[in-house]
Formats: structure tokens, sequence, C-alpha cells
């Protein structure tokens, strides 16, 4: 078996062996207690070896897998085969170290309930999916991965749907927003994988076709389905929306939302569109990268600025910083490195504060700014790392935040005119960012108003003091990163630290931003009732998005019972004749040259 083979196999075990445990007569303690103890076992054992890869990731080559070939179709052949890089190692160490800081946090969080064994179970099956998805060199098997994340992040997400009343009919509904939204954008996915296997000579390898130049259909579709995964605008609303429309993915448990948000799910948009960089799409496509990262990075800082939920602002700030890797990537050479370290940097300190924000949700049974005010100075350890993650995400020197996203905007800036205008576009986000970030930290800050004791347990203690010190020298990943992509002849900067004009002025956008978010109670005494509706609404965008998703899912699902004749051999006619014609117009694009 090759090495990489052992770090999948670990979370495969553990979910199948927490999914068979529900079904054991044992009790409910019992079944939690082992649950989590072989969820925490089974990400520590992964992310140990995949730690023990660090040595192969600069020599960015294929290794072959105990599977071999799995599938063969003439001159297709598809093998079971890792493409092993920078990208994919530090995505299989983040993704494992980050899920066994969540899984010991959570016997804090989820407690032993007799749902328990199945939160693990899929925890587990999303790790699996995520180390599948990005260590895979086969597009085939990157595109199984993809789709266990998104099976799994259903399941998480609507993890409440048993409590009664109103909870938990939003959690249901919100998972299946998730799973339909990113599943609409995965038709990219599966229409670039169609007009790879018709290619003269098809190929599903990554290594083989980041050789060689992907044809526009297949740069559209691979972009598509990472916006959908990586929450990219209009296809965010999965992730978070407004507190007026409350179905998205901060239904879930608050570890889901670290999970998701952090270690695995929204990162693999931009490892996917990391790879498609490399293959030389067509240059409208690399624009279209630029500017979707771009606008929706400004538009998701608009919308944390009016939220009153403390997981949503956090779920935007996410979109928001996703789209500062995606910009980054419409660079080649330098803008890779950038934003993978940002991915990285971000991963730590985002992942720090969701389990910070559960410590004050579980305590106080409150996620609204007006039920929290004061918790941070009831616990010392809730300010340390609140104000880690806040000035991290903020961007304020020295903190890891402030390093990567500067490199980004500063790439941007010298790379011409054209991104000279993604340049800007960010520059806002980082001034929305500070003033969102500043906001929450002084609606959190002050006498206590919330009368419920801020409690930890040991492994609470244990995953927020390991991220804290993991957000607060994440910077010093930039010198491994360096050194592997200089040996694979890939462009770095220069020095750690590399200010120019275009970073001078975000660090002044920035502290401005500090002082409008700390003031932000005051400067809204002066402000228009209609101006600041439209804060709190974002625009009413997400709103209008929201209100086209549901009532497209409604009469999709009419429309599709509709055909249903309940009869076998007329419902394959159907299904045989839409593949048809699907299949029909892709061929079509391909020979055209489209």
């Amino acid at each position: 078996m090759s090495s990489v083979d052992y770090v999948l196999i670990p979370p495969l075990i553990s979910a199948v062996f927490s999914g068979v445990l529900v079904f054991f007569p044992i009790s409910r303690k019992t079944k939690t207690l082992f649950s989590w103890l072989i969820g925490s076992l089974a990400s520590l054992l992964s992310a140990t070896l995949a730690i023990a890869l660090l040595p192969l990731a600069r020599m960015g080559r294929v290794q072959g897998s105990a599977l071999g070939v799995w599938l063969e179709l003439g001159p297709l052949k598809a093998e079971a085969t890792y493409y092993l890089d920078a990208w994919s190692i530090m995505l299989a160490i983040s993704s494992s170290v980050l899920t066994f800081l969540i899984v010991v946090f959570s016997w804090y969080y989820i407690g032993e309930t007799r749902h328990a064994p199945r939160y693990y179970s899929l925890v587990s099956f999303f790790l699996f999916g995520m180390l599948l998805l990005v260590l895979s060199d086969s597009l085939l098997l990157t595109f199984l991965g993809w789709e266990i994340t998104s099976l799994c992040s259903w399941g998480l997400i609507s993890f409440y749907y048993y409590l009664p009343g109103k909870n938990g009919v939003k959690a249901g509904l919100s998972g299946q927003k998730a799973i339909v939204t990113t599943g609409i954008a995965d038709i990219g996915f599966v229409v670039a994988l169609f007009a790879l296997s018709i290619q003269s000579a098809p190929t599903f390898s990554i290594f083989a076709l980041t050789k060689s130049t992907v044809c526009p259909v297949i740069g559209t579709g691979l972009l598509l389905a990472a916006a959908g995964k990586s929450a990219q605008f209009p296809l965010h609303i999965w992730i978070s929306s407004t507190d007026r429309v409350d179905i998205d993915a901060m239904q879930g448990p608050t570890t889901v939302s670290a999970l998701i948000h952090a270690a695995t799910m929204v990162n693999a948009g931009v490892y996917l569109v990391g790879r498609l960089i490399l293959m030389s799409p067509p240059e409208f496509v690399t624009i279209a990268v630029l500017y979707l990262g771009a606008v929706t990075s400004l538009y998701a800082g608009l919308c944390a600025l009016g939220t009153q939920d403390i997981k949503r602002v956090l779920a935007y700030s996410t979109i928001s910083q996703l789209g500062y890797m995606i910009t980054a990537l419409a660079v080649p050479g330098i803008g890779q490195f950038a934003s993978l370290w940002h991915l990285l940097n971000h991963a730590m300190f985002k992942a720090l504060l969701f389990l910070t924000a559960a410590v004050l949700i579980h305590s106080t049974h409150a996620r609204k700014f007006d039920d929290l005010r004061g918790v941070m100075n009831q616990s010392k350890l809730v300010l340390v790392s609140l104000s880690i993650g806040f000035l991290s995400l903020s961007g304020i020197p020295p903190f890891s935040g402030f390093f990567s996203k500067d490199l980004i905007i500063e790439t941007l800036w010298e790379h011409g005119e054209t991104y000279q205008i993604g340049a800007v576009l960010l520059m806002i986000s980082a001034l929305l960012t500070a003033t969102y970030s500043a906001r929450a930290f002084r609606l959190l800050w002050g006498p206590p108003e919330n009368s419920n004791p801020i409690s930890f347990n040991f492994s609470s203690k244990i995953s927020i003091v390991a991220l804290a010190f993991l957000a607060t020298f994440s910077t010093l990943l930039y010198y491994p990163l360096a050194s592997w992509f200089d040996e694979t002849g890939q462009e770095t900067p220069h020095s750690l630290l590399s200010l120019g004009s275009a970073s001078l002025v975000t660090l002044a956008l920035v502290i401005l931003g500090l002082g409008l978010g700390y003031f932000s109670s005051e400067i809204a005494q002066f402000l228009p009732q209609i101006t600041k509706n439209l804060i709190q609404e974002g625009l009413y965008v997400d709103y209008i998005l929201s209100h086209l998703f549901s009532s497209t899912a409604e009469r999709s699902g009419n429309l599709a019972s509709r055909v249903q004749t309940g009869a076998f051999y007329w419902n394959m006619i159907q299904f045989t004749m839409v593949a048809g014609i699907i299949g029909a117009v892709a061929y079509a694009l391909q020979i055209g040259g489209l």
C-alpha cells in the first residue's frame, strides 16, 4: 500500500465504526465516549501520517495507490493515484489537525446525546472526503471526495433536525439549501469531466492537465463548481444569509461551522481554482477568477456590518476571506503562494473564533450580540482567544492575517491595471473587515450583562489553547512554503515583510476601520433609517437570492414529481433523453473549441 493510503484509512474506519455503534445495545454514555475516542484518534493518526508526507511536498510528484486502475473504458483510463505537492499536503495536514481539535472540543459542546455517534461518524467521513479530494491526482476521485463533503455537510448542517418546533424545521431546510446550492454548482464539475472524457487524448490526471491547456468548457465548469463550494457570490447563500432569512449553515452546531468554514469544505473550492489556474485556462476564466473573488469579498464584508448574530459575522467574514484567496489565484506564480499562505492562516484563526463563539453560545444559550454584551470580561481565556482571532482577521501586525492579506493586495497592485481594480476592491474589503471586527469586539466587551457564567471543561480548554498558539505563530509557515515553492520553480516573495504602497494604504484603511467599528453605535445615530436598514439587510440581496432559491427549488420539485409516471420503463426513457441532450450540448461545445 502507498503511504498516502494510510492517511485516508483512519477516518474511514472511524466513520463506519461510529455509524454502526448507533445500533449497539449499550448505554448512551458508552456510545458517545467510544465514538468520540475513535474520532479523535482517527483524525490524530491521519494528521500524524499527513505530516510524515512533508518531505514529498517539494517534489510535486504523483504516487500510486493500492487500488491501481479502477476504471478503464477504451482509451480512457482512471488510475487511483495521488498528486503530492505543497497544496495537497498542507491542506491534508491542516484539515486533519483542525478536525482533531474540533472533535476533541466536541466532547464539551455536543455532550452525551443519542445523536452523538451520528455526529462523529459524519465528521470522520467528512475528513475522509476532504483528504481524498485534496490528495487525489485523478479528477474523478477528486469529484468523489467533493461529493462526500457535500453529503456530510448536509447531514451536519441539519444535525438538529430532531429539535421540536421551528428550530428543527430550520435545521432541516438549511441542510437542504446547502446541498442543493452546491449541487447546482457541481453541474459545472460534471460537464468538465465529460468534456475531458471526449478529448482526443482523454485524461483525468491533474498532474498531466497542469502541463497542458484546457478548453473554455472545462475551465468554466470547474470555476462554477469551485464558486459553489467556496461560497462565492451569488452562491454564498448556503453558508450565511441575513438575519431576516435565517436559513443557512449557521443552523448547525457551531463546531460544524468551525469544521466547514476553517478546516475542510470551503477550502476545497480554493484548492480546485488553484489547480485550474495551473491548467492554463483561457484568459476570460482568469479574469472571472479575479473579479469573482474581489466582488464576493467586498459584498460579504458589507453584509457582516449589519448582522446581530455572532456566528453570521464569522460566516460572512469567511466568505470575504475566501474571496481574497480566490482573487490571489488570478496572478500566476506568486499568487498561488499568497493564496495558500492566507488559506492556512485563516484556517487557524477562524477555527479559533468559531470555537470560542461555541463556548459563549454553549454557556449563555444566546447568539445575538445584545444577549452577549460583556461576556469577554468573564473569562481571560475568552478575552485572549477572541483578541488573537479578531486582530488576525482584521490584519493588524504582527498577527498572521496582516502578512498574507497584504501580500495578496500588493501582488495584485504590482501586476497591472486590470488587477489593480481587484486590489482596490480588496482594500475596501479590508476596511470593512476591520470595522465589523471592532464592532463585534466592542459589543462583547464592557460590563457583563449576561448572568450565565462562562464554563469550560478540559477538552474545550485544550482545543482553544492549541488553536490560539497555532493562530499566533502560523505566520511562520511562510518559510517552509517559500522553500517548497522555490524548489518546484514557482515564484515566491523576497521576504516575509515587503511592504509597498498598496500595503501601507491598506494598513491605514484597517486602522480607520477599527475606529469606525469601535464607535459604530455612536455613528449609527446620525445615519438615516433607510441607510441602517440597507446595511442590516445586506442591501436585501440575500433576501432576494434566498427567495429565488426557494421558489426555484419548489418549482423544480413539482416538475420532477409530474414527470414521474410510476413506470420504470418510461422514467428511464425520460432520463435518457435529458442525459442525451446534455451530452450532445457538451460535445458540440467541445468540438466547437468552446
